[in-house]
């Protein structure tokens, strides 16, 4: 398993930045729920993009690397 070709896993710091800024307490389940599906489809499109046209370059060097992904530094 490598994080680096879930284009996904790329997301959960700009949420997470977003939640801690935005996020309101709730007062139920559903209230809660509607902020986290905002917050996803707050993530600008680029940077999604961005995410899913750095896979194949990720594939290429984990392959290079006999597997391993310990190549950001």
């Amino acid at each position: 398993h490598s994080p680096d070709v879930n284009a996904t896993e790329h997301a959960w710091p700009l949420l997470r930045k977003y939640v801690t800024r935005k996020f309101t307490p709730y007062k139920s389940e559903l209230e809660c729920e509607q902020q986290w599906i905002a917050s996803w489809e707050a993530l600008p499109i680029e940077a999604i993009n961005w995410w899913v046209d750095q896979v194949p370059e990720m594939v290429r060097r984990i392959i290079r690397n006999s597997g391993n992904n310990n190549f950001h530094g």
